[in-house]
């Protein structure tokens, strides 16, 4: 946090501005997120910067209101990381709820992320980067946000949690679920999702071998233009069966933990090769 002191009309006046995604409250983040992802011909740049210090500063702006255009002009530059760093990997949006249930979203830095939904997350991030159907965007969400599940394995604590409180996903349920996310607020869609570009990206980051930084097709790209991409529905199929994995064992491990063996995979097949 940057911590500023200044004075108005022979009166102090503090300000504390983040310095990061994770430092953004709460509250405000949700604002912030759909305000980031307002495009050039709904909003220009100038505007979005001048907003997002309005949004961040809100709990002083009457005495900022005062300070010469230069003065603000300073402190807005104080907020250009907004646009410039995404760097996001704290779930601020950790639940909501709709038609009296409550929704649980994944842990920060999608560290209890199973493969099964991570590829399904996949499909329809992609999906929706290309087309912005708000319908996929509400599929995504329905991937990301369940129910909490019913027993010990889901107590924090218990001797057999499995480390998410959530109930296991089933994709089965993910089409009914999308329609009842219609009804929620579309600055809590904008939070939700940037959330997951930002936290699948500080992800990928672990694991360069897989998506060199830089690139941006999904892991099971075809490189010949006449072969179909099957994307990470492909490369579940492809890895399905190693070690004994049967769908089910493969759709509830951690994608963290099938990302990292298929990053010591290519690493051993480069050194191979070379």
């Amino acid at each position: 946090m940057t911590d500023i002191v200044f004075e108005v009309d022979g009166k102090k006046h503090e300000l504390l501005l983040p310095e990061c995604w994770n430092e953004v409250q709460n509250v405000h983040y949700p604002h912030l997120a759909h305000l980031f992802l307002k495009e050039a011909h709904q909003m220009n740049e100038y505007d979005k910067m001048v907003r997002a210090f309005c949004l961040l500063a809100q709990s002083v702006w009457p005495a900022i209101e005062k300070l010469s255009e230069e003065q603000i002009y300073d402190l807005v530059q104080l907020t250009f990381w907004v646009f410039e760093r995404l760097d996001l990997s704290v779930n601020k949006i950790p639940e909501f709820s709709i038609k009296g249930t409550t929704y649980y979203g994944p842990a920060d830095r999608l560290d209890n992320l199973r493969f099964g939904e991570f590829v399904m997350a996949e499909t329809y991030f992609i999906q929706y980067f290309n087309t912005k159907d708000p319908n996929v965007l509400n599929k995504l969400i329905a991937v990301l946000y369940r129910p909490k599940g019913k027993g010990k394995e889901y107590v924090v604590g218990s001797a057999t949690y499995r480390g998410d409180v959530r109930v296991k996903f089933n994709g089965q349920n993910v089409d009914d679920q999308a329609k009842t996310f219609e009804l929620l607020n579309p600055v809590i869609r904008d939070a939700i999702y940037l959330f997951y570009v930002s936290a699948r990206w500080l992800l990928f980051e672990n694991f360069p071998h897989i998506l060199p930084k830089g690139k941006n097709k999904s892991k099971g790209a075809s490189s010949k233009p006449n072969e179909p991409n099957y994307g990470w529905i492909g490369v579940f199929d492809d890895i399905c069966g190693e070690k004994g994995r049967t769908p089910e064992m493969l759709e509830d491990e951690f994608a963290s933990t099938i990302l990292m063996s298929l990053e010591r995979t290519q690493i051993k097949w480069k050194k191979n090769k070379k």
